[in-house]
């Protein structure tokens, strides 16, 4: 990189999938980006190594207090700012739901909203010092439509978007954003974290509809292996340009790919609403 950067971006989840295009993409457009994901230099060393070597890789796990503080403080301690926050890992189930168990149900949601909780209380203070930054939350167009069998992942992404909300307005006098990307399907490492339900006895009383859900994730991955499913740079080339545009003019929510169920639709009605919402306890 040369002369100074556009800004320091801090991406979770950056060794595969959308989190990885996104430090590609940002790097690239001459962001300053710190790579995060666990184990970096052991088991996820080879993904660590994948990245363009402009980009300063960092272990995290979102999950952990302790190394997302350790995270947070070496970027800081660094550059002493950061910019860009985005809060892009995390993981998936599809089955029925009622089958998964309390632990399984409470790590799902540690991992995709909790996470998202924590890592923006760790990165606020310094950017409102610094009085500017943008939180960026990469839920899904499961964060407005719930798919069946995919519902603790859908309550994971409607909670992430309703914080995300929350703090646009709660943000905006210090020159913070917060704002969604909203990714259709797209080939990821997502299916890799899939868990089977925990709960057998209530699999077998659910019959024919419990393994609906297993139907599903074969042809997924047979959707992912046919070569005609959408790259997930998209994603990245959206979200680079919608840090591009400027501050008070960027949507709350976008959404990335063409296979959106009728999500653009349905969000456009909910920000009228939403803005109704804001106007009325006096957050514009």
């Amino acid at each position: 990189m040369t002369g100074a950067p556009r800004g320091v971006a801090l991406v979770t989840g950056a060794g595969s999938g959308i989190g990885r295009e996104i430090a590609i993409e940002l790097a690239g457009a001459g962001w300053l980006v710190y790579a995060t994901m666990r184990d970096p230099f052991g088991r996820n060393g080879s993904k660590a190594n994948a990245l363009p070597e402009q980009v300063r890789v960092l272990e995290l796990d979102v999950c952990d207090d302790a190394s997302a503080a350790a995270c947070v403080r070496r970027v800081l301690d660094e550059v002493g700012r950061i910019d860009v926050l985005v809060n892009n890992a995390g993981i998936m189930y599809q089955g029925v739901s009622e089958a998964y168990d309390m632990e399984q149900a409470r790590h799902l949601m540690e991992t995709n909203f909790f996470s998202a909780v924590r890592l923006n209380r760790l990165v606020l203070p310094a950017m409102r010092r610094q009085r500017g930054g943008t939180l960026v939350h990469v839920t899904s167009i499961a964060g407005s439509v719930v798919f069946p069998y995919a519902g603790l992942y859908s309550a994971s992404k409607m909670a992430t978007e309703g914080l995300a909300q929350s703090y646009r307005h709660e943000l905006r006098a210090f020159g913070i954003d917060s704002l969604v990307i909203q990714p259709c399907p797209y080939p990821t490492d997502l299916l890799e974290s899939q868990q089977a339900p925990r709960d057998a006895a209530c699999l077998v009383e659910y019959g024919e509809p419990a393994r609906i859900a297993g139907q599903r994730i074969d042809a997924t991955r047979a959707w992912h292996a046919s070569g005609k499913a959408p790259d997930p740079a998209e994603v990245a080339q959206l979200l680079r340009a919608v840090l591009e545009t400027p501050f008070g003019e960027r949507p709350f929510r976008s959404v990335a790919g063409s296979m959106d169920f009728g999500v653009r639709r349905l969000n456009k009605m909910r920000a009228e609403t939403e803005d109704g919402v804001a106007r009325a306890f006096g957050a514009t």
